[in-house]
């Protein structure tokens, strides 16, 4: 993964994550909780995904 298509997985996990916030404010609570819980696994994913890249060869664990 680049750094350039990381950057733009996790800013966009920001923003689900800031409007999962702002819903969840509201009388939305289950959806805005759902949202926030998918811009954070989208944010986890992308940067485990890059440093896997850089780390091992594109492999968990650089075996």
């Amino acid at each position: 993964m680049s750094l350039r298509n990381a950057r733009i997985q996790i800013a966009l996990g920001w923003v689900l994550m800031i409007v999962g916030a702002l819903l969840g404010v509201n009388l939305m609570a289950d959806i805005g909780l759902v949202i926030w819980g998918i811009g954070l696994i989208l944010q986890i994913v992308a940067s485990v995904m890059y440093l896997a890249s850089k780390t091992g060869g594109g492999r968990l664990g650089g075996a």
